[in-house]
């Protein structure tokens, strides 16, 4: 189908499904079967039953749940780097695993209902893609044998009244052989495929991702047993939803301190005029200027309070300007005696003006 990755992301994500072939070998494929039947007689034999009459109308479908915690197999095909990477394109980087299956499709079995898998488990309007299914193919699907059915475009659809009443005459089949993998978006209206050979079963497991505000259709946590989970590794056990906290999925989790760090007004950068420089710059909007600042440089530095006029001083001066100890000691004297000795300069300035 897709001659490279970035093609099948391409392919993907404007038709909601894409098939790479060849992504198992085959004698991986037959393997991955022979362990599927094993886990069949084991799942049934814990209690499970393999005929859901809610999914399927007949025993001819055999479903197979929990595949996780049935074979280790299938708990490494979950975190296989072709399915996960194309996940990863249309859902990004942080989803669960929602569920884990297998239908066989036997001879005689017919079509579940049609659906798309967020329709299922989500309340419309669907605009977005929560959900991913990526299909592993262990024998050949064909239409015969009860491939899975699909309607080109469904991914478009947002609701269900977008389903039109022809929709059985769209479908048509996904054909692949076994080891491929097909990709589905959550968006796209499929069903399964009525079996009419003989002797020709077609498996395929379903490996469900969907987006970690989701529910997943499996609480892992409650259904793998507590040493199973113990031996998983941090992706299994960040897929599955199991580890401490669990994903934080949008946001900016930063530490207050470092998202809005609070450096004090003298630390702030400035490439202007520092020390006795920036101080006699802000002074000079006064005509009593150098008098003020001879004044200030005599000032006892008891009580330290900044008034207004100089604070700007106190922004334009880094730390670590070697002139800042003496400049604060300028600007450390009462408000109070700081105005009233500025307003007699002023004052004294202003009739010497006048007087010449």
């Amino acid at each position: 189908m897709a001659a490279n990755m970035e093609e099948a992301k391409a392919h993907l994500k404007e038709h909601g499904w894409v098939k790479l072939p060849s992504v198992l070998t085959k004698d991986d494929a037959a393997h991955a079967l022979d362990r599927l039947w094993k886990a069949k007689k084991t799942s049934e034999a814990n209690g499970e039953a393999t005929f859901q009459p809610i999914l399927d109308p007949d025993p001819s479908n055999v479903r197979v749940f929990y595949l996780p915690e049935l074979d280790p197999l299938f708990r490494s095909m979950l975190t296989h780097p072709t399915g996960l990477e194309l996940t990863k394109s249309v859902l990004g980087e942080r989803f669960l695993v929602s569920n884990f299956s297998a239908n066989i499709a036997r001879p005689g079995s017919q079509s579940m209902a049609l659906h798309s898998d967020q329709s299922i488990v989500l309340p419309e309007p669907w605009l977005n893609i929560w959900a991913v299914n990526v299909m592993w193919c262990l024998t050949r699907m064909a239409k015969e044998n009860g491939a899975t059915l699909y309607i080109p475009g469904s991914n478009k659809w947002t609701c269900w009244a977008d389903v039109p009443a022809n929709a059985p005459d769209l479908l048509v089949p996904f054909e692949a052989e076994a080891s491929d993998i097909v990709v589905l978006d959550g968006r796209l209206w499929h069903t399964s495929g009525s079996n009419i050979t003989k002797d020709d079963d077609r498996a395929i497991l379903f490996a469900y991702y969907s987006a970690p505000y989701m529910r997943q259709l499996v609480n892992w946590t409650a259904k793998l047993p507590k040493e199973l989970q113990e031996t998983l590794g941090p992706e299994l056990k960040e897929l599955f939803g199991s580890s401490h906290i669990g994903y934080v999925v949008y946001g900016d989790l930063r530490y207050m301190a470092d998202k809005y760090p609070q450096r004090p007004p003298y630390q702030q950068p400035y490439n202007g005029p520092t020390g006795m420089e920036a101080a006699k710059q802000v002074l000079g909007n006064m005509a009593c200027a150098p008098t003020v600042a001879a004044l200030l440089n005599e000032a006892p530095t008891a009580g330290v309070v900044e008034f207004e006029f100089v604070r700007e001083i106190f922004v334009k001066v880094p730390a670590a300007n070697k002139d800042y100890k003496m400049l604060k000691a300028m600007l450390s004297m009462k408000m109070q005696e700081t105005w009233m000795r500025m307003e007699c300069l002023q004052k004294s300035n202003g009739e010497s003006a006048g007087a010449a």
